[in-house]
């Protein structure tokens, strides 16, 4: 039995419809790099996944209508350039358009659709304790203006309040989650691109 059949068996409709799946595979090349197995993979797990999935939840959510609801979750790369990382990014804005459209084609039958675009977060995915070094993350209130990387209850509050009555005149519309990062964005070093803060800041206060 398929998830929309389970679900619809065990609840007779669905509620809320969030698409949480994300992963750049650890593919880091320039375009001219990457091949047609790197893409499509990168298309199946990041954009391809919240079409099928979402195509076949529609009549579910349309039975809860009109409180349903459908949440993507996206990244911080949909709206700003990424180097060595263009069709993963490509991807990530594919979903604007996707919550766009689909939020004019869904509104009026009371299915709002709306994303969720998040900063890197430490997770078991992106465990930053272990992958980032121990200079650059005393950098971080400097990079962040919030001073601090993102955990996984910063965007599972997000996507709370757009699912809840809260956010009931908000439709195709992204929520940037990411400590105000957005205002930064990717720079070239000598060694290679890089998001994260490089060392040699003077003048700084001892406490940010």
């Amino acid at each position: 039995m398929d998830v929309a059949a389970q679900i619809e068996s065990d609840h007779g409709g669905l509620d809320v419809l969030v698409n949480n799946v994300s992963d750049f595979l650890h593919l880091s090349k320039p375009l001219e790099a990457t091949s047609d197995e790197d893409i499509d993979r990168l298309h199946a797990v990041n954009l391809r996944h919240v079409f099928t999935v979402t195509r076949s939840c529609i009549p579910l959510l349309r039975k809860r209508a009109p409180d349903a609801s459908i949440i993507s979750v996206s990244s911080i790369e949909g709206f700003r350039g990424m180097p060595h990382g263009v069709a993963y990014a490509a991807f990530k804005a594919a979903l604007t358009g996707f919550t766009q459209s689909l939020a004019i084609e869904l509104g009026h039958e009371g299915i709002r659709v709306n994303l969720v675009a998040p900063e890197t977060t430490d997770s078991r995915q992106v465990p930053l304790d272990r992958i980032i070094p121990d200079d650059v993350k005393t950098l971080a209130p400097y990079w962040i203006p919030q001073g601090r990387f993102s955990v996984p209850s910063d965007h599972a509050g997000a996507i709370m309040f757009l699912a809840s009555p809260l956010a009931a005149w908000i439709n195709g519309t992204t929520l940037h989650v990411d400590g105000g990062a957005r205002a930064g964005g990717w720079y070239r070093t000598p060694t290679g691109y890089t998001n994260m803060p490089v060392g040699g800041f003077t003048n700084m206060p001892a406490n940010p």
